[in-house]
């Protein structure tokens, strides 16, 4: 599977545009969101950009979507942050490894597109339900706010691996594994690999284990051969738990610098199903 975008994020040197004799808008730049714990209702913006403009931008800023939507925020010069953005992030399910682009245009206004791990510009469709606590403006309908659900760490790990592979349009599988109900049972040996997908993997019946996992958190899986397929022990089990791999999700396999470590990228099934939907991936689902 290459990687898919609905809008591809673009490359973005900051130390290009912020000249500050030239002054010249609007100045781009990524917040990258890596964990849902720590200064979980602020964005950080770069440090080149605080140095710049920070100390020109009043309290109140306003963060314009391309929906016509309007937040507003505040901005804090000592902390480089704006703050006051609980309801902003929540409403637009902005996960760790999510990546906001924020677009100054001078004085307190910002334009604000957001990416998703998979690198896929987001939908900013807006609910029905009339809300407007943090929103100045809005030109289509009123927003709802839900509660704030937190991501643990192994969440965040996952978050990082699918970002880092959609991010990188070179970057391709080794294997395509289409989960179904036979991969999540309470068992003791999963038959995960066939013979083919071990050619694609590069495996061969002297190896007895594997490492699987993200950039963090990995999983030793023993391994079981019957003929040229290959079972996983309950470890699989554990790890799919772990990261709430459900049926129709897709695994995919990324090669390492050790042939029995692999990184794992996941295409969760919703995903799939709108990717699929614009016409951007062609597979089975």
């Amino acid at each position: 599977m290459a990687s898919y975008f609905g809008k591809r994020m673009r490359s973005i040197t900051i130390e290009d545009d912020l000249n500050r004799s030239a002054e010249k808008y609007p100045i781009r730049f990524l917040c990258l969101k890596t964990d849902s714990t720590d200064n979980s209702g602020s964005l950080k913006v770069v440090e080149n950009f605080a140095k710049f403009y920070g100390a020109d931008i009043p309290g109140r800023v306003y963060l314009h979507l391309p929906s016509g939507a309007i937040w507003f925020g505040t901005y804090v010069q000592n902390l480089q942050r704006i703050i006051g953005l609980e309801n902003f992030l929540t409403y637009y399910n902005i996960k760790p490894y999510n990546v906001v682009v924020l677009e100054y245009f001078g004085a307190s206004d910002f334009g604000v597109e957001i990416f998703n791990c998979y690198a896929l510009e987001i939908d900013y469709g807006l609910k029905d339900i009339p809300f407007s606590n943090g929103v100045c403006c809005n030109n289509h309908l009123g927003l709802v706010i839900d509660g704030v659900s937190g991501c643990n760490e192994i969440e965040n790990d996952k978050y990082w691996s699918s970002l880092s592979y959609n991010a990188k349009s070179t970057w391709s599988a080794a294997h395509e594994l289409l989960i179904n109900e036979n991969h999540l049972q309470d068992d003791n040996y999963y038959k995960i690999l066939t013979g083919e997908a071990c050619l694609n993997l590069d495996l061969n019946s002297s190896m007895k284990w594997l490492h699987l996992g993200f950039k963090k958190h990995m999983w030793n899986i023993n391994l079981k051969w019957e003929e040229d397929e290959v079972y996983f022990d309950r470890e699989w089990n554990y790890f799919a738990k772990n990261i709430r791999l459900s049926v129709g999700d897709i695994c995919l396999f990324l090669n390492t610098s050790h042939p029995q470590r692999f990184q794992i990228a996941i295409f969760e099934k919703a995903t799939v199903c709108n990717l699929y939907r614009a016409g951007l991936f062609s597979g089975d689902i």
